[in-house]
């Protein structure tokens, strides 16, 4: 009887923790996009996401994108709906460009699959969800990975 109080409270315990966790990653704008930097890679753009059309003020949002990845590797992050990833990371004279997965794994999800995004350094841009606005705010990777 002892070890069957000790699961449920365990059982419980991991439920609550669980629940914070899900709330800690997916109930704040800023938490769901702002991914920690990968290891194995040395440039990165920042594209900053606003709720304006014009990217004034503070953004609600930060992603860090791993330019050495290029087409060769898939970088992913929780979002909103729960999963994104990233590939065929491309730099320009003054944008940055990507295939965005409603997955982990950079294959599958929304159809049709992958939505191709642009980012500009001088521009603002409306994003996928249409309720976001973009713009690069760190340009650094791409001027160092040339």
């Amino acid at each position: 009887m002892i070890k069957k109080v000790g699961f449920r409270r365990l059982s419980i315990y991991l439920m609550i923790l669980s629940i914070g966790a899900w709330r800690l990653s997916f109930d704040d704008l800023t938490a769901q996009m702002s991914a920690p930097k990968v290891n194995d890679a040395e440039h990165f753009v920042t594209i900053s996401f606003w709720r304006n059309n014009d990217c004034s003020g503070e953004p609600v949002a930060s992603n860090s994108f791993p330019v050495d990845y290029g087409n060769e590797r898939c970088y992913s992050w929780p979002g909103r709906s729960g999963a994104n990833s990233a590939t065929n990371f491309m730099c320009a004279a003054d944008s940055f460009s990507y295939t965005q997965w409603t997955t982990l794994t950079c294959s599958g999800g929304m159809n049709p699959p992958g939505t191709v995004k642009t980012n500009y350094s001088d521009q603002c841009t409306q994003d996928v969800p249409p309720a976001l606005y973009a713009k690069v705010t760190d340009f650094s990777g791409c001027e160092s990975s040339q």
